[in-house]
């Protein structure tokens, strides 16, 4: 599974269920999840909040099933266009200054059992991804050279550590028998790049931060999120900063977003307002953020939302926050997409909408049973729960 934990609320929740192997986890900069793989035939995992996932593997029931027994399936890792030998261990998305444009937003990962970092494009499939491979920009023939950790670093390049052993099995591991002095750490830039010389944000005032979040690193922008949040927020530096997110229609506005959720400068009212957003992701994530904290009060508004949402990505996140516990009153607004939903095909909204009424099946039943008054739902083959 995949977890978080909030240190200011103490609270633990399973973000997601299944996945695979998980070496680590990686944020692209519209906030989506994804992890690499210890398997094949994939680079790795799209995680979605609330999701059941395949769990490793395919060999029947080595993990056990999902949890849930009316789960009636689960989401599958994100396909490949072509085969793919194990394994992708982390991975990221190249989104670092200092590299080369052929390499910005495609997945790279390494592959310590080969010897090499590999390039992944990514392409849309409906509410997810799929990739195909591109090459491989760091390749060794040393058989002791085994990548296991990549980042978008502070400076624009990325950054590459390595372990300096022949052995790759658990065995000589847990036995203490290899070497931990020798791994080595490599810098991956763009020939005709710059290096990013400013990495010392802390000393930066509450306006520059706010300015950063628009700034051509990732590193940068997260860094400028995480010191926002860690200030308290003056009424000035709060209103700054939702001006910022009505003032971009795109990408940008997020990080103002992110900093107004960690900041403590969130509420209800702003979160709704945010619903009619131009940029997708930043009506995805404030319906998420709703739902962190108790969409209860604004499932009308959500409702509003579902009738009129195009962007598949932010149905799932509906389906999401209203599978959070106590969230039936949330009922009918699964069924507005539900009746919007037609015969279209996709790798996870079908799942997604169907484990939203099934978390419900109890304390929202005569919501849910109402809901197939509706001769457009009663289409929909969504009725399985006994």
């Amino acid at each position: 599974m995949t977890w978080r934990y909030h240190p200011r609320w103490e609270k633990f929740e399973i973000f997601a269920e299944g996945g695979g192997n998980v070496f680590g986890l990686e944020f692209d900069s519209d906030g989506r999840l994804f992890s690499g793989h210890n398997g094949g035939n994939t680079r790795g995992w799209h995680f979605l909040q609330s999701g059941y996932f395949l769990k490793q593997g395919r060999t029947p029931n080595k993990f056990g099933p999902v949890a849930n027994p009316y789960a009636f399936g689960d989401l599958p890792e994100m396909r490949s266009t072509h085969s793919v030998p194990r394994f992708s261990h982390a991975t990221i998305l190249c989104e670092a200054s200092a590299m080369p444009g052929r390499m910005q937003g495609r997945f790279l990962s390494a592959d310590p059992l080969h010897n090499h970092l590999i390039l992944s494009e990514r392409k849309r499939r409906g509410s997810t991804f799929e990739t195909t491979d591109l090459g491989k920009p760091l390749r060794s023939t040393e058989d002791a050279f085994r990548p296991v950790y990549l980042c978008n670093a502070p400076d624009g390049s990325v950054y590459v550590a390595d372990f300096y052993d022949f052995y790759i099995a658990h065995g000589q591991h847990y036995q203490s028998q290899i070497d931990p002095t020798t791994g080595r750490i490599y810098r991956l830039r763009g020939r005709s790049q710059k290096l990013e010389r400013d990495t010392n944000l802390a000393a930066r005032s509450t306006a520059e931060l706010i300015a950063l979040l628009k700034h051509p690193n990732k590193w940068h922008r997260q860094m400028a999120v995480r010191l926002l949040g860690r200030r308290a927020l003056d009424a000035e530096s709060q209103a700054g900063l939702i001006r910022w997110v009505g003032d971009h229609e795109g990408r940008e506005a997020l990080g103002g977003i992110w900093a107004l959720s960690q900041g403590e400068g969130w509420s209800r009212k702003l979160g709704e307002s945010f619903l009619k957003h131009p940029y997708p992701q930043v009506r995805s994530w404030a319906v998420r953020l709703l739902g962190d904290r108790g969409a209860i009060e604004s499932v009308a508004k959500l409702r509003e939302l579902s009738r009129q949402e195009r962007d598949l990505e932010v149905w799932n996140q509906l389906a999401s926050t209203v599978m959070k516990p106590g969230m039936a009153p949330g009922v009918p607004v699964i069924g507005e997409l539900l009746r919007r939903s037609g015969d279209q095909q996709d790798p996870r909204v079908a799942l997604m909408l169907w484990w939203a009424l099934e978390k419900h099946a109890f304390e929202g039943s005569e919501q849910i049973l109402a809901l197939f008054s509706d001769a457009e739902i009663r289409k929909q083959p969504m009725v399985r729960r006994e």
